[in-house]
């Protein structure tokens, strides 16, 4: 799909024929066991919500997920501040 450039955008879903897309843990198979490989590495729901906390993300903030993970972190900040 092109831009108001013209130039064309990369696909905004991932699919096996996007060269680009990488699925958690390397291998679709895998990925269902993501978060609970990141849990045992000890950045499980605690870790979560202390970053979550340190954030102190206020009515108004805008956070951005850079799409690292399965969207947890983003969940537990949201569940944190959801006017953010």
């Amino acid at each position: 799909m092109p831009t108001p450039g013209g130039r064309a955008c990369p696909p905004t879903v991932p699919a096996p024929e996007n060269p680009g897309y990488t699925p958690a843990l390397a291998f679709r198979v895998l990925t269902p066991l993501y978060d609970v490989a990141v849990a045992a590495l000890g950045f499980g729901p605690a870790f979560k919500a202390g970053v979550a906390a340190e954030a102190a993300a206020a009515p108004g903030d805008r956070v951005l997920d850079l799409g690292c993970g399965t969207g947890t972190l983003l969940a537990e900040l949201i569940r944190a501040q959801p006017r953010a």
